[in-house]
């Protein structure tokens, strides 16, 4: 039996309320209403969440390819490609909540396709941006470079930061659990970058203003500078966090083997 576009939005509404991507404006008011008619669609046409996983990263890599093409049209094509990809992002997870099958391989897979793009997206920008210059086209191609890793390290370097047992909510929590006025200041500016830059946020409408207006070059400029100062923040936090975990866990060894010695010498 079909699924109905009732029945898609309550399997979101019982697993997925409040969840922190409702942070995002165009999350909340487009990316995620539109996704509901295009699950229904993938429905009726029998696809699976993993099938529509796939044509969203085609959809992200073609529309990363055509930003490095050198005319407006199709760089402006290629952010309507990227939409299609964050679209199609959240079609999946509606599948998989409804049919109850969501799986390990299924969000490994999102999420590398994910990352394949996140890596890809800026160096096309940056190519795009090259063909404009007319000078100094390598530091557009340097600073899609730059964005490329940091859209990648941050989270590969959390990703390894869990594997170790350290305690996190998410990737956000590293940045927003904190106290104090500087914490305050951290979460806020957080926010603010992550729903400017994040797929989910801003960026993609950024992106494609920038290609309408022949302003690359600017976008993937600050767009490198937000990102290197984000890695190197992310990548200090991480440490701290990971050697202050080491310390916890030597402090308890240590605590273990005094009761150890205690108990034997009694």
């Amino acid at each position: 039996m079909k699924p109905t576009l009732a029945e898609l939005r309550s399997a979101y509404d019982a697993k997925k309320a409040g969840a922190s991507e409702e942070q995002y404006f165009v999350t909340k008011w487009f990316y995620r209403p539109v996704s509901f008619y295009l699950a229904w669609l993938a429905c009726q046409c029998g696809l699976t969440a993993n099938a529509v996983t796939g044509l969203s990263f085609v959809a992200g890599l073609i529309g990363a390819v055509l930003f490095g093409v050198d005319n407006r049209v199709v760089q402006v094509a290629g952010a309507l490609f990227l939409v299609a990809w964050a679209v199609l992002d959240h079609v999946d997870g509606n599948i998989a909540r409804l049919s109850n099958k969501s799986s390990a391989y299924g969000d490994y897979l999102d999420t590398l396709t994910a990352y394949v793009v996140f890596a890809v997206f800026p160096l096309g920008v940056g190519l795009g941006a090259s063909f404009a210059a007319t000078q100094y086209s390598w530091v557009f191609l340097l600073a899609g470079a730059i964005a490329a890793v940091g859209n990648t390290l941050p989270r590969l370097a959390y990703q390894k930061m869990i594997s170790y047992g350290v305690r996190q909510e998410s990737y956000a929590a590293a940045f927003t659990n904190q106290s104090g006025l500087s914490g305050r200041i951290v979460r806020r500016a957080f926010h603010i970058v992550n729903g400017l830059l994040n797929p989910c946020g801003f960026l993609l409408p950024l992106a494609a203003v920038a290609a309408a207006t022949r302003s690359l070059g600017l976008f993937v400029s600050a767009y490198a500078l937000v990102c290197a100062a984000g890695t190197a923040v992310s990548i200090l936090r991480f440490c701290k966090q990971v050697r202050a975990f080491d310390d916890l866990r030597n402090e308890r060894a240590d605590e273990e083997g005094d009761a150890e010695s205690i108990n034997r010498a009694a």
